[in-house]
């Protein structure tokens, strides 16, 4: 017994020293880190703060961020008696989730500064101030839509829209810059990356592209006007996909053989418009005559329509004593010249504006026109604009001219340009007036805003639908959204996807879907 007390004891006393010896090994370790729960609840914990923190910055900002913008676009400045004419394009741009039913915008200008012309909107100007105000037709902003103005300034030095007040109903904002400070939502994509790429309406690989006739006045002949369509020689409605040149005072380079022969074998495009700028201070010499007539040249040995464009716009209204005389003598010289071509139309006034109307304005001037043309052509399509940068379409068909081809130039811009317009060109067509898209594009109407393919895809539509003929802007390499070719483009023929802008691709893919 006392054997085993001792040999229990000695076991005793070696399971202390081994407790002991493996306590002091643990206290001789880093402190143990918290549960695996407590870690979690504990970061948890830390982003919930942080969170909290960005959260209320957030909430300060949020009262900070506009719900609108005023983006403006100067498109030209020159001399006008003894001061500097500037013509300024702008844009009011809603971001709300919510319409506005009203709008103003009050810009501060040089004082002794003169408004020489306006559009779509009331002008007020004060002093050193200058107010625009909605109109009837332009009162109400769509949710995440916009209007857009205009107005030429005559100052005694360079001009530029700074330090802009906007208000948006009841809230005012301040915009501060050529083109505002508030970036608006972004509808545009890169140029060398197109997003949606499923989409069967997005651009196709060029393999795919199906390639028009090889001679398009050959296989169509002369072209003629029925009821509210164009046909071909057979009787057979035929649209024309064409794109026009930018003012060709300012890019002369892209009329050539190369440029349309590309457009034509790569991407459907059966016709060029030739934009010539009636306006003196726009570029307008006799001798842009001599380049309309290169541009007809190279259309006509590649088998592809043109158009002549009498491009007034600075100038609105072509129904002034300069006008109508310029006119006339351009139009005579190109109807005696092409009286004979299949290929050749008139467009005798791209987009009358400035309060330009159709009664007492282009109506008169059409009819003066057409009797000069039809003096030496007498069965040529002749295009008409309309008012109001030639939208109005739905005004002139309630008093259409008489006359056989004529048809009427309807101008979109996507971005801007939306179901109103898409209306007033049904009730048109449904009134039976002949309509031609002669300029367009998929942009926002001061030509450098954001695509907006939601509203460029609905214009497709009614474009297949009434079979309608358009021509699209610009071939140029202007750095614009408007343009067809990247600004690093320095090609002036031989065009390649890689060449294209977003717009372009846009564009000239959809001239292959019908």
């Amino acid at each position: 017994m006392k054997k085993a007390v001792i040999a229990l004891s000695a076991l005793l006393v070696v399971a202390i020293v081994v407790i002991a010896f493996l306590l002091g090994r643990q206290s001789s370790k880093p402190e143990a880190p918290a549960s695996t729960e407590n870690v979690a609840e504990e970061t948890l914990e830390a982003e919930d703060k942080d969170n909290k923190e960005a959260t209320t910055e957030a909430a300060k900002g949020a009262s900070t961020v506009a719900n609108g913008d005023v983006a403006y676009t100067v498109s030209g400045s020159w001399e006008s008696n003894g001061m500097t004419a500037t013509q300024v394009n702008a844009i009011v741009y809603n971001y709300k989730t919510s319409d506005v039913n009203n709008w103003k915008v009050e810009i501060d200008v040089p004082s002794g500064s003169k408004l020489e012309q306006s559009w779509n909107g009331t002008f007020d100007l004060k002093g050193s101030k200058l107010t625009v105000t909605a109109v009837d037709y332009n009162g109400t902003i769509a949710a995440g839509g916009s209007v857009d103005f205009g107005f030429i300034l005559d100052t005694k030095g360079d001009f530029k829209p700074e330090n802009t007040l906007l208000a948006l109903g009841d809230e005012s904002i301040t915009v501060k810059g050529l083109g505002g400070n508030n970036e608006a939502p972004d509808d545009d994509d890169d140029d060398d990356e197109l997003a949606d790429s499923d989409d069967e309406d997005d651009v196709e690989d060029s393999k795919k592209i199906v390639l028009n006739e090889k001679d398009p006045v050959k296989v169509h002949g002369e072209l003629s006007v029925k009821g509210t369509k164009i046909v071909d020689e057979k009787g057979d409605p035929y649209q024309l996909k064409g794109v026009s040149t930018h003012g060709i005072a300012w890019f002369p380079e892209y009329v050539n053989k190369d440029a349309f022969k590309s457009l034509k074998e790569n991407y459907n495009v059966n016709m060029i418009r030739l934009a010539m700028y009636s306006d003196p201070n726009a570029g307008y010499t006799e001798d842009m005559h001599k380049k309309v007539k290169e541009g007809v040249k190279y259309a006509s040995e590649l088998g592809m329509y043109v158009i002549i464009d009498w491009h007034i716009l600075n100038d609105n209204n072509p129904n002034t004593d300069d006008n109508i005389k310029r006119a006339k003598k351009f139009f005579k010289e190109m109807s005696k010249a092409y009286e004979d071509y299949d290929n050749v139309l008139y467009e005798i006034c791209n987009e009358p504006n400035g309060g330009t109307t159709w009664e007492n304005d282009i109506k008169p001037y059409a009819k003066k026109i057409i009797k000069v043309i039809r003096e030496n052509d007498d069965d040529a399509i002749i295009i008409i604009g309309t008012p109001t940068w030639s939208q109005d379409v739905d005004v002139v068909a309630k008093s259409p001219l008489k006359g056989k081809n004529l048809i009427y130039a309807l101008h979109f811009y996507a971005a801007t340009h939306k179901d109103d317009l898409r209306n007033k060109a049904v009730t048109a067509i449904d009134s039976g007036l002949p309509l031609f898209i002669s300029e367009f594009s998929i942009c926002d109407a001061s030509g450098s805003g954001g695509i907006d393919k939601a509203s460029a895809k609905e214009w497709f539509k009614l474009i297949k639908k009434y079979d309608l003929s358009c021509a699209t802007w610009s071939l140029c390499n202007k750095d614009e959204t408007a343009s067809l070719l990247k600004p690093t483009c320095k090609k002036t023929g031989d065009f390649k996807d890689s060449d294209l802008t977003t717009q372009g691709k846009w564009i000239l893919s959809q001239y292959s879907k019908y």
